[in-house]
């Protein structure tokens, strides 16, 4: 049995583009990492930020649910002229 020396993979071969995909993850976390540290240095922590952001859209979530309700029975209260017609 003869053996075949090893040789690099051709240009485009699935295992260079593994590579390629392996370097571009390393790449991105190493980036991830440095925007949470530079972001960290401005004084407000990344966690406080993103709680921040959940308590305000979870606030505006029921302020809106509260204004299409108010909408939806005041279109219940009135006819087409304004006036109530008692159809609850």
């Amino acid at each position: 049995m003869q053996e075949t020396p090893y040789t690099t993979p051709p240009p485009g071969s699935a295992q260079q583009i593994s590579m390629a995909g392996v370097i571009a993850l390393i790449v991105s976390i190493v980036a991830l990492v440095f925007a949470v540290v530079a972001y960290n240095r401005t004084g407000k922590d990344v966690q406080d930020s993103i709680q921040d952001s959940l308590n305000e859209s979870s606030q505006n979530i029921g302020n809106d649910a509260s204004d299409v309700a108010d909408t939806i029975e005041g279109g219940l209260d009135t006819g087409p002229d304004g006036i109530d017609d008692g159809a609850r």
